[in-house]
């Protein structure tokens, strides 16, 4: 009778045991960044004064819009970006690999009319000639829809030369929450 007790005792150990290590398991993984919508999308960047190949402080406008969006988004009512328009600063030619200085924000649609305010940071850029690609962050600072989430956009210039007052480009979307 003895061997039986200590049997179940083990049992009933074990089982707690293990379910405190799943749960310290659980609680111990960290929250990582989640993809919850991508997209195509088109746009054109001016810049005032144009464009050069001489590096100086100038206001960029942009206008884009998205197409083809897919994903769950984080809400549940499934709201996607339909448009975003940005301006701001930066420091920069036609010839310049990188930029400095990039600053701006934004107003993004929703596809059920609302908008929501963001700020924009440069993640990197690169220029030869008036063409290139470039990598931006747009973090969104309110409204209805994934507050907090960064909508990351990797642009490719589809127009180009120097000088140039503006340019067109195609990008991808994806909306990162964390």
């Amino acid at each position: 009778m003895r061997v039986r007790n200590l049997r179940r005792v083990s049992a009933v150990f074990a089982g707690t045991l293990g379910l405190a290590v799943s749960s310290l398991a659980i609680a111990a993984t960290p929250a990582s960044a989640q993809t919850v919508i991508t997209c195509n999308g088109t746009g054109t960047v001016t810049w005032s004064p144009d464009l050069t190949s001489t590096v100086r402080s100038i206001d960029w406008s942009g206008q884009i819009t998205y197409t083809g969006c897919h994903g769950i988004g984080l809400d549940g009512d499934h709201t996607y970006p339909v448009s975003m328009t940005s301006s701001g600063t930066e420091t920069l030619s036609c010839n310049d690999l990188d930029g400095t200085g990039f600053s701006g924000s934004g107003t993004v649609t929703w596809s059920d009319g609302t908008t929501s305010h963001v700020t924009d940071t440069e993640i990197s850029s690169d220029e030869i000639n008036g063409e290139g690609s470039g990598e931006f962050n747009h973090t969104i600072e309110d409204g209805s829809h994934y507050v907090g989430a960064d909508i990351v956009h990797v642009e490719r210039d589809t127009s180009g030369g120097c000088p140039q007052s503006s340019q067109t480009f195609s990008l991808t979307l994806t909306l990162v929450a964390a």
